[in-house]
């Protein structure tokens, strides 16, 4: 549908001659004040859809209502002049979205004035006058999108399987799940930041994991050194950083100028009490040092904010914006403006004497009705509004009202009236608390604005050196909630290496809940003078050589990102990138941009190509997906030779292709290694009549990898266990032996 309006709006939507379009079915001399008003800033605004404040409704006109209503679902009839569909007022934000992911730019009109306000005008030319609109807010695609955080290091593109699992399509089963264990959604996004852009540089990843070690495991016992710690990831992970969870949000309220009273004191009671407690953590490193760890840095970059704060503390009533109570919140301020505090005691008074005038009208109906203890009753006349200061009058009673009472209500006994004179004090009573409504935000909206331009910038610092921290103690968790991990160790020197004894995936051992995952080791080593080597992997089908390839590639990112990894032991240098190519399910024909399987596999491949260096990790699962056999192997030992020799990578290679295993082998020497994944092959009877006489070849896997090449890809029994038909089996295997 989005599709289909934003070609509908290209094509139809010649913004220029709006205008004359729109007077064209309506002379212009018949059109209301109200449609002069929409031609006018319709025209004004030519390449915006307009939604206009009509009461508690929120219109639209002419194409954009042709346009909202294919995009929104609802209803668009002719009306006068235009045509015209509308939308609550409550629900402005949430159908402006869709329309703006529908490819709109979407504007909002609102009455500045209200209908009240015009009765008692002094001026009679106003009563004539449509009420006034303004645009007040522009939405736009490119204003919606989240802002794309700026990294000084952006040596990796990590795929979406990190942050999301494959098979679920959310959080639950993926790196991100195994690693979160953040008390904060900014802490969650400066966690997802490291996932998706790790560490290059050797100081950082030290620091940093240093960092995370004296959270997570302090060394000596009640030391100098280590009380300091553990007092700081207590702290932070049990109070601190649980009770600033709504920090963010309330500044950013406080910035966009919609910050409630409760919100605005929030934030600055948090920030005053944040301060409080750092310093109290800074206080407990008394140990001097020549060079301050990241974790003093980061606490001593907090900024000093407590007298600012305790001045806008103490300019309102904190009480009372607790409650959301506006007008005994700003009081205080506001009584410290001359001419706002004369308005405020002026429309105070109005309303002190219009509660007496409704007094005196009282004591007038008491006299009318001869009823001394006639009092005013209210009638809930809907949802949320009440009609007050209603005379209740019986009907054997009525001969005795006024003709000129208005009729509020009736039943069987009684009827409830509106004398004109309430009528009236209604309208003045309702002016005079809108005047006294927009006095006070108009003095709140100062504060805010005040509040913004001297804590904003500072507490958006504190908000990103809590993310830090929170990010910082979720891998510290990490280290301690899981007690084989381990520390990698990063090795600085020409040579390249990875080094990894008895790893595990992370993401399956975390699922495997009753058994334990099979470790595995890998060792990839080169030096200046001869770089580049190839680990190739070889064994049957489900036999775990995906997983192999993606233990390394798991392992290589946590260990930059400086967490703990799933090993007994890693050594390594760093890498400035891991590039993977890995078929997945569903990998096929990409309509979008017209290319076959075949196509994208060498295009991935032609990337990986392009940006490897040296430096790199690349890991390929087969190579052939689409292609014929002998083109297989040729792309697969022209590629493999490419990366190792001329780049000089590390490449991990999984292939069942025995001749491409056996010609890298041949030509690279050394610097070749061939694994295989372990196996048992077995033969058992059918059970079933179809194949009670027949044989059928089984195997079982180990998933310990060993030196050699595997003999076969054991294809059919991985068919058996997809539960092909055991005819189609038995065939098949006739044909392989006779090829």
């Amino acid at each position: 549908v989005y599709d289909r309006v934003i070609l509908t709006a290209i094509a139809a939507r010649k913004r220029q001659k709006r205008g004359a379009a729109a007077a064209a079915s309506v002379d212009a001399a018949q059109f209301t004040e109200m449609e002069k008003q929409v031609v006018a800033l319709r025209t004004l605004h030519i390449d915006t859809l307009l939604l206009f404040e009509c009461g508690y409704r929120m219109r639209l006109f002419a194409e954009d209502a042709e346009h909202a209503a294919a995009v929104l679902g609802i209803r668009a009839q002719r009306h006068r002049a235009f045509l015209e569909a509308s939308i609550p007022v409550h629900r402005t934000l949430f159908h402006a979205r869709r329309l703006v992911n529908a490819g709109f730019k979407v504007g909002v009109v609102k009455q500045v004035d209200s209908a009240a306000m015009r009765t008692v005008s002094e001026s009679r030319s106003a009563h004539r006058k449509p009420l006034q609109r303004y645009g007040t807010a522009r939405w736009t695609r490119w204003r919606s999108m989240h802002s794309k955080p700026f990294f000084t290091q952006a040596l990796y593109n990590v795929g979406d399987e990190t942050k999301r699992s494959q098979t679920t399509k959310h959080g639950v089963g993926s790196l991100f799940s195994i690693l979160n264990h953040t008390k904060t959604d900014f802490g969650a996004r400066r966690l997802r930041e490291w996932i998706r852009c790790p560490l290059g540089s050797l100081s950082e990843i030290t620091e940093r994991q240093q960092t995370i070690q004296s959270l997570a495991f302090p060394s000596g016992t009640l030391s100098k050194l280590s009380v300091p710690h553990i007092m700081v990831y207590e702290e932070l992970t049990t109070t601190i950083l649980p009770r600033c969870k709504p920090l963010l949000r309330c500044l950013q309220q406080i910035h966009l100028g919609k910050a409630t009273p409760s919100q605005t004191v929030n934030a600055l009671q948090m920030l005053q009490e944040l301060e409080v407690s750092l310093n109290e953590l800074k206080g407990l490193f008394t140990v001097k040092r020549s060079q301050a760890t990241q974790l003093e840095r980061i606490l001593g970059g907090f900024p000093t904010m407590s007298v600012v704060l305790l001045g806008h503390l103490g300019e309102i009533d904190v009480k009372s914006a607790k409650r959301n109570d506006m007008e005994l919140a700003i009081l205080k301020r506001l009584q410290q403006q001359r001419s706002q505090a004369d308005k405020y005691r002026e429309f105070t008074t109005r309303l002190e004497s219009l509660a007496e005038e409704y007094d005196s009208v009282l004591q007038s109906c008491r006299r009318i009705l001869q009823n001394s203890s006639l009092g005013y009753t209210t009638f809930r006349g809907g949802a949320v509004s009440d009609i007050r200061h209603l005379i209740q009058v019986n009907r054997e009673d009525l001969h005795v009202a006024p003709k000129d009472w208005l009729v509020v209500n009736s039943t069987k006994k009684l009827l409830r009236f509106h004398p004109k004179e309430i009528v009236q004090l209604h309208v003045q009573e309702e002016v005079a608390k809108q005047q006294k409504q927009q006095l006070i935000q108009s003095v709140w909206r100062q504060f805010v604005s005040q509040v913004d331009a001297q804590i904003y910038v500072m507490g958006m610092n504190c908000v990103d050196l809590l993310a830090t921290l929170d990010a910082l103690c979720s891998l510290a968790t990490v280290a301690q909630s899981y007690p084989n991990y381990t520390m990698p160790e990063f090795v600085n020197g020409e040579s390249s290496l990875l080094e990894i004894v008895d790893g595990r995936h992370p993401i399956i051992e975390a699922l495997l809940e009753q058994s334990s995952y099979i470790s595995n080791s890998v060792f990839l080593t080169s030096n200046a003078t001869s770089p580049g080597s190839l680990l190739v992997v070889s064994g049957p089908n489900m036999g775990g050589k995906t997983s192999l390839l993606r233990m390394c590639a798991l392992i290589v990112l946590l260990a930059q990102m400086g967490s703990f990894v799933p090993a007994t032991s890693v050594r390594l240098t760093a890498f400035d990138g891991v590039y993977t190519l890995m078929h997945r399910h569903g990998a096929g024909f990409d309509v979008q941009h017209q290319s076959s399987s075949c196509e994208q596999e060498l295009t991935a491949l032609s990337a990986i190509s392009q940006n490897a260096t040296a430096k790199s990790l690349v890991l390929i699962d087969e190579i052939g997906f689409g292609m014929a056999a002998q083109y297989a192997e040729a792309v697969g030992v022209a590629q493999m030779l490419y990366l190792v020799e001329k780049v000089g990578s590390h490449v991990v290679f999984a292939s069942h292709l025995t001749a491409v295993i056996q010609r890298l082998q041949t030509r690279l020497g050394s610097k070749c290694q061939t694994k295989q994944l372990e196996y048992h092959c077995y033969t058992q009877a059918g059970e079933d009549k179809a194949t009670s006489e027949v044989a059928q070849e089984g195997v079982t896997f180990h998933y310990v990898i060993t030196d050699g090449i595997a003999s076969d890809s054991f294809a059919l029994d991985t068919a058996r266990r997809a539960g092909i038909p055991p005819q189609i089996l038995e065939r098949a295997r006739g044909l392989r032996d006779d090829l």
